[in-house]
């Protein structure tokens, strides 16, 4: 999270993480967002530098299986795309989605390579 927030410029935020099953994850969208669903990461913020993020595990798990990587992998993907919500991408219009996961992934990249270079 860090990597993601220094990426895109974010001094000082303070940023919350929650490790859910889908059942949870889904109760916590229906009381919250009113969508009777899991999915796989929802980020609440609270304005100025503060935000949450739940994340569903088990999500994360079925997804990395099914794609052949490693859940530590699909579980930063996740973490990166709720920061950059909380920063305020948006990813419902098919433009701002496509900017949105390039981002996404770009950030993804360097965090698990290692490298330095975020920009």
């Amino acid at each position: 999270m860090r990597a993601a927030l220094s990426a895109e410029g974010a001094r000082g935020w303070s940023v919350g993480v929650r490790l859910v099953n889908d059942r949870r994850l889904r109760a916590i969208n229906k009381k919250y967002l009113n969508h009777d669903r899991a999915t796989d990461v929802i980020a609440f913020g609270y304005g100025g530098k503060s935000g949450d993020l739940a994340v569903s595990t088990d999500t994360a798990r079925r997804t990395a299986r099914a794609l052949g990587i490693s859940y530590r992998e699909e579980l930063a993907r996740y973490l990166v795309h709720g920061v950059l919500h909380l920063l305020g991408y948006d990813d419902k219009a098919p433009k701002k989605r496509a900017r949105m996961h390039k981002r996404q992934e770009k950030i993804l990249q360097v965090i698990l390579s290692g490298e330095k270079d975020l920009s």
